[in-house]
């Protein structure tokens, strides 16, 4: 799913990337607004669901909470290890993995959940359709699979609010860039994943976007204030221009 090479490149960045769900405003706001849009998107729990590329498993954490069954499947060792410390509290009806998404019919089954999310994996894969081939292989025919990426279109904004504005002339034409983790990865478009999407009989049922604002807050917000980046995120996901220019995409997607 994520790794170019045999080592694991997530393994020093993993408790960063944990930690960024507390310690930054667009962990928070991240978490906040996607746990959000699948309150409204995923079907009603408890559902069985299968979070490939589950990172360190805050998400899958939060749906459990909510009374989802969840299946954690992550390649990274590190990511995993952190995964089931924040797991712990759900361990009962849940499974946690490890594997790359284009391994989950082999080691899954076929057909067997209700929902997929695929959470800022494709910008880590070489091969899109092999990704979502495996995605929609182990999702059952009414199931609904969330594919969060990285906006192409909105690749410039962050390097110029940073004062890096030659890296922000250089990713108008080059889709790879390493973000804050470090790890060289590829934004893509909402035209290039729906295509995608299509080659394998899946269609976007509804369309957001992610942090067209947190990016750019530079202080620690109070709650209030933070409460009001919520809602502002959430307002503004399904509205034009916010959403094509939001750091995130999140497609929602069924079959037919």
């Amino acid at each position: 799913m994520r790794p170019q090479e045999s080592r694991d490149p997530f393994a020093e960045r993993a408790g960063w990337f944990d930690r960024h769900y507390d310690d930054s405003v667009r962990g928070r706001v991240r978490l906040r607004v996607l746990r959000e849009q699948l309150k409204r998107e995923l079907p009603s729990p408890p559902a069985n669901v299968l979070d490939a590329g589950c990172g360190p498993g805050r998400m899958a954490a939060a749906l459990a909470a909510d009374g989802h069954r969840l299946t954690l499947l992550d390649p990274s060792e590190a990511m995993l290890e952190r995964a089931m410390m924040v797991m712990d509290p759900h361990a009962e009806g849940s499974r946690v993995l490890r594997g790359t998404v284009e391994e989950a019919p082999a080691l899954l089954g076929r057909d067997v959940f209700d929902a997929v999310l695929l959470h800022a994996v494709v910008c880590y894969v070489e091969d899109l359709d092999a990704a979502l081939d495996g995605a929609a292989a182990v999702l059952r025919p009414s199931g609904v699979l969330s594919v969060v990426f990285k906006n192409r279109d909105a690749l410039p904004f962050r390097h110029v609010a940073e004062g890096r504005i030659e890296e922000a002339l250089r990713v108008l034409d080059d889709p790879l860039d390493a973000g804050n983790l470090s790890i060289v990865n590829r934004a893509r478009s909402r035209q290039e994943v729906e295509e995608a999407l299509a080659r394998k009989g899946l269609r976007p049922r509804k369309a957001y976007g992610v942090r067209a604002f947190a990016d750019f807050v530079r202080e620690e917000p109070s709650e209030p204030d933070l409460e009001r980046l919520v809602s502002l995120e959430l307002r503004t996901s399904e509205r034009e221009p916010y959403r094509s220019v939001s750091r995130l995409l999140h497609l929602v997607c069924g079959r037919g």
